[in-house]
């Protein structure tokens, strides 16, 4: 059992628990595989230097374990138009190449998530990380 003090909630393709966990800093735990809550009788109020809104939006998705990047993603001619009309992260910055191309430039944490993204079959094989 692992004792936390609740930070928040995020929702996408799961719904999270964001946390302060014991010992272990902020932890994510998907709400879908908590198997039991006991309430500790205590109430919690969040730190003043956590912020829900900036610490999310840090994450390509929820995964916070490697460092901030600054990442260049290239869509090739064929898929830019739908990739443009996608808003894959708060950050983001789109710009049309000359050759029709779309550069996609994004700072954020979650390698693993970022590329698992660029996999998705709207735009496999057709997308360059740079």
């Amino acid at each position: 059992a692992v004792r936390v003090k609740p930070l928040g909630l995020l929702f996408g393709r799961f719904g999270y628990l964001v946390a302060l966990a014991s010992g272990k800093g902020i932890r994510t735990y998907r709400l879908n595989c908590i198997e039991g809550v006991e309430l500790a009788g205590k109430t919690f109020t969040p730190p003043a230097w956590f912020n829900l809104k900036a610490w999310s939006s840090e994450s390509w998705g929820v995964y916070h374990g490697d460092a901030l990047k600054t990442w260049r993603i290239v869509f090739s001619p064929k898929v830019a138009a739908r990739a443009e009309s996608v808003q894959f992260h708060p950050s983001e910055r789109k710009k049309r190449l000359p050759d029709g191309s779309l550069e996609l430039i994004v700072h954020c944490r979650g390698k693993t998530e970022l590329l698992h993204e660029m996999q998705h079959p709207d735009w496999a094989a057709e997308v360059m990380i740079c």
